[in-house]
């Protein structure tokens, strides 16, 4: 027996992510589960939303479980404007700048292109054919940087920078 499980993210998401392409970012914000470190040679962090700042609006990129429908969870990414975020953890109040976020100096650019991280995993449990499909993070390109967004398997959302 095979069961595939997917989960992409929505269509809602992607439109925000459409409407983000070609934009200047003024800022970014990031609520923090952690220290700022380098990892491979690139500024690393752990938190639970990442806040995207422009002129005219604001965009939240934040991580949920879903449920598969078999009882298991997985993360999935959500991209919303700042406005439709919903705060129940007050996670906004929490953010701070992604030069402290990250130890990073960064300034305001262009977002380039914006691709999808897509995770493909095919196991064998007791004889059961599995296929995992998640979309599992975001790659942001501006001009002079990337920024690579990771939701990570965890009740709490955390997503890794």
């Amino acid at each position: 027996m095979v069961q595939i499980t997917k989960v992409s993210l929505s269509e809602s998401s992607k439109n925000w992510l459409r409407k983000l392409k070609g934009k200047v970012v003024r800022g970014i914000s990031i609520t923090t589960a952690g220290l700022p470190d380098k990892q491979h040679e690139s500024a690393h962090n752990m938190g639970f939303l990442l806040w995207v700042s422009l002129d005219e609006e604001n965009y939240a990129i934040y991580s949920n479980l879903t449920d598969s429908g078999k009882g298991i969870s997985f993360p999935e990414l959500v991209v919303s404007s700042g406005d439709q975020y919903p705060n129940n953890d007050g996670y906004l109040k929490d953010k701070e700048g992604i030069q402290d976020a990250l130890a990073y100096a960064w300034s305001s650019t262009k977002v380039v292109s914006i691709k999808i991280v897509r995770d493909k995993v095919a196991l064998s449990i007791d004889g059961d054919f599995h296929e995992l499909e998640v979309d599992i993070g975001l790659k942001l390109r501006f001009e002079e940087d990337e920024l690579l967004i990771m939701a990570r398997n965890s009740s709490l959302g955390l997503m890794e920078f």
